[in-house]
């Protein structure tokens, strides 16, 4: 299925919009606006005011601006990804040293009063 993003374009008869990813063969990969209202209405992202369209001066922008912020948040989604795996990753080490360590030190004390006796 198409991909679909939110709009804030009102439509002509005043129902809220969508923008669409075609799936078509004629247009594959083409974005469009559309009623989500049933009205009928549709046009094509990426054509322009000389095709009698001057709804594209508002559906690219904003077309383009949330394809950037879905990256950028997918940016901090690896990076925080990173970062936790890099924290847990130190706390497992930390734990594991402690264990390491508190094992040596039962085993020191158990070996001093063994040779105490």
């Amino acid at each position: 299925m198409g991909k679909t993003q939110a709009s804030n374009i009102i439509c002509p008869c005043g129902g809220q919009t969508v923008f669409k990813q075609s799936e078509s063969k004629a247009n594959p990969g083409r974005w469009y606006l559309r009623c989500v209202g049933g009205c009928g209405f549709l046009r094509w992202a990426d054509v322009g005011e000389e095709q009698g369209y001057p709804i594209c001066r508002e559906v690219m922008p904003a077309l383009i601006q949330s394809i950037k912020d879905k990256d950028e948040l997918a940016k901090c989604k690896d990076q925080l990804a990173r970062y936790k795996n890099g924290n847990v990753f130190k706390l497992e080490m930390y734990l594991w040293i402690t264990w390491v360590l508190i094992v040596l030190l039962f085993l020191i004390k158990y070996l001093n009063v063994e040779k105490k006796d």
